[in-house]
């Protein structure tokens, strides 16, 4: 359904299940607190710091710090990443953050791919168990020669699109974890990404207030040379690193957490990521007011007692669930400038406008007119 100005009504990735865990962006937020605080990540009082920009994209601050399965939704965390670059106007905030991430930070999925036996063992199993993280790319290896010798290509291709920071701290994530599993020494030979190199001084004076990017200012945090505007996003190194023991090798650990990590992988949909996958369904059929738990469990292929089962074990309420996603995509509309309350009404699946307006007044505290009126 589209407004009578012929605009798609809402972002295609509020419409998407895609998410991100909370174990990872309160690792992130941490280290990117202690760092711009300069203070050590042990001292930091994080609810304090960053309750009012999660506020400000609806991201549940109480459920992000004591929640580990919650899964916070990938336009969310997109907005979210856009908004402290633009804050901080430094295009290297994200990767900055990463550059303090401990694998071990991630119980289940750090310690299986730490006690993997050899490099290509734990790339594989990171490969594998990375959508218990995000699930918003993919990595695949490619085997190659130069004057230097064999090389390899581990490229990360991304499945939606995704925002140059978020690709970057996708790159430098791999990085961080193979500095962590290897014997000193072991540095990439070069760093690729597709984007151009961005510039600095992203915020309210404009962009380019502080002058170009130089490619070099990366090249502390990536350790080895990085280019821009490339084939691939990618990490280059020598291929006989591939068979590189690791540091923490252990086969008896590694068959324990491969099979929790497999158990957590198997049900994604209907476990770690079902509040996501019902919000995308909810979004996509926003117009339907009859939508169902029942419709929900036809789209899951699932019975309704299977899914009000799964969703009771995860606290989650269908009918929360659909005047929250109502909730966000009235603020958002509201928010770019749709003005007509009888075209949002019925996009939302309100019957009449008055209903919207009384919905709309007990979320927020003031009716859509007014705050239509004050959004930026």
């Amino acid at each position: 359904m589209v407004i009578k100005d012929g605009r798609a009504p809402l972002p295609q990735l509020m419409c998407s299940a895609h998410g991100l865990t909370a174990v990872y962006l309160r690792s992130v937020l941490v280290e990117l607190a202690a760092t711009l605080l300069n203070s050590d990540s042990a001292d930091i009082d994080l609810p304090s710091i960053v309750n009012p920009i999660l506020q400000a994209h609806a991201i549940d601050a109480r459920r992000l710090m004591e929640d580990n399965f919650y899964r916070i939704p990938i336009y969310k965390i997109f907005k979210l990443i856009e908004s402290l670059e633009m804050m901080f106007a430094d295009p290297l905030l994200g990767i900055k953050a990463i550059d303090q991430i401990r694998v071990k930070s991630f119980p289940i999925l750090g310690y299986a791919v730490m006690s993997s036996e050899t490099l290509l063992d734990a790339i594989q199993r990171l490969s594998r168990y990375e959508p218990l993280i995000w699930d918003v790319g993919h990595v695949r290896l490619e085997s190659g020669e130069d004057s230097q010798g064999e090389f390899v290509s581990l490229i990360w291709e991304e499945k939606i699109p995704t925002p140059a920071t978020a690709v970057e701290m996708a790159i430098a994530g791999w990085i961080k974890i193979g500095s962590q599993l290897l014997p000193a020494g072991h540095q990439p030979q070069v760093v690729e990404f597709k984007h151009a190199c961005r510039t600095q001084g992203l915020g309210s004076q404009g962009l380019g207030s502080q002058g170009l990017c130089s490619p070099q200012a990366y090249e502390p945090y990536l350790q080895c040379p990085v280019r821009f505007d490339q084939q691939y996003n990618r990490i280059v190194f020598p291929k006989q690193w591939l068979n590189q023991p690791l540091l923490d090798q252990d086969p008896h650990l590694s068959e324990l957490m491969k099979i929790e990590a497999d158990k957590l992988l198997s049900n994604i949909p209907l476990g770690l990521n079902l509040e996501n996958e019902l919000r995308a369904l909810l979004f996509c059929q926003l117009d339907n007011p009859e939508i169902s738990l029942g419709d929900a469990a036809l789209h899951l292929q699932v019975t309704p007692r299977f899914l009000r089962q799964a969703m009771s074990e995860r606290h989650l309420q269908f009918r929360q669930l659909h005047d929250d996603v109502r909730q966000e995509a009235a603020i958002y509309l509201l928010q770019q400038g749709h003005d007509s309350l009888a075209d949002l009404s019925q996009l939302l699946g309100f019957s009449e406008q008055s209903a919207f307006t009384r919905a709309f007044k007990r979320w927020t505290g003031q009716t859509p007119a007014s705050f239509g009126s004050a959004a930026p």
